[in-house]
């Protein structure tokens, strides 16, 4: 991309400017650059290679959804946010993000509101993405970030972190690993479907519980958060009831007051059930 065209300067590149252009492979993006809209590269399936404009801080939605050819990209340290589906359904391998990020993204509600809330699906469908560094920065995992990231197999959570979004790690099939920092307070639903941890301990500092572990097909040992005082029924099933992970040992919280009926319908393997005094 030129520095001038007609000796004016090129400050912006427009959105969707490249979108669907699949022969491009590599793309130099010159320092005149102050911004670039959303798309910019989208279902650019060749592309490989980017170098970025020093001056753009911003990679706003869908930059690079759906660029199966891009299996690496380094995040420039003057890059400070990530916007919605940045890296949805690309080829990445692995991402380390730079602690000066920050995941916000900007929506038109009605022709003059605007609301600012956390990205979500950034690598959603990254299906061969495998190591992730997480910013230390980080206060929340938006809805959806790694939902169908199939090869991810493990993920440092940064302490710091208060939310785990809808969503979340939905359909990693291959993550086995995952601590949950003791700052978090809600995790929503879906966050967890068919990942295959076989222990999971929920830190007393989560109070709302939305998720169901009913599809996690590998989980063995459930701790959860004593600070939880209602769980719905359907906590350990799908929203069928027809599966059940392979539970052998699960605790009831302190705070909780009532079991609801079918709690625990159908749970074979569940050899010990901690059961407070509260109840």
């Amino acid at each position: 991309i030129p520095e001038k065209i007609e000796e004016m300067p090129v400050r912006e590149l427009g959105s969707s400017l490249f979108r669907y252009k699949g022969k491009i492979e590599t793309v130099v993006i010159p320092d005149t650059v102050q911004s670039i809209g959303t798309g910019l590269f989208e279902s650019c399936r060749s592309l490989k290679n980017i170098k970025f404009s020093t001056a753009i801080t911003d990679i706003p939605r869908y930059t690079f959804s759906e660029c199966k050819s891009l299996e690496s990209f380094v995040i420039p340290t003057h890059i400070t946010n990530i916007d919605s589906g940045a890296f949805s359904n690309s080829g990445l391998k692995s991402i380390n993000i730079p602690d000066m990020v920050t995941f916000l993204s900007t929506k038109k509600y009605s022709s003059s509101a605007e609301k600012t809330e956390v990205s979500g699906n950034i690598f959603w469908g990254c299906k061969n993405l495998e190591t992730v560094r997480l910013p230390a920065s980080m206060t929340a995992i938006g809805s959806g970030m790694f939902s169908g990231c199939e090869s991810l197999r493990s993920i440092t959570l940064p302490k710091g972190i208060t939310e785990i979004g809808e969503s979340a790690f939905a359909e990693c099939s291959s993550l086995t690993e995952l601590t949950i920092p003791d700052t978090v307070t809600a995790i929503r639903k879906g966050a967890f479907n068919n990942i295959r941890v076989k222990s999971l301990v929920i830190p007393d500092s989560v109070i709302t519980l939305e998720c169901s572990f009913g599809l996690c097909s590998k989980l063995e040992y459930l701790r959860l958060s004593n600070t939880l005082a209602y769980i719905g029924s359907e906590l350990l099933h799908d929203k069928d009831y027809n599966k059940q992970p392979p539970l052998k040992s699960v605790n009831l919280p302190a705070a909780l007051k009532e079991v609801r009926p079918g709690t625990f319908s159908n749970l074979e393997s569940l050899h010990e059930l901690i059961i407070p005094d509260s109840i």
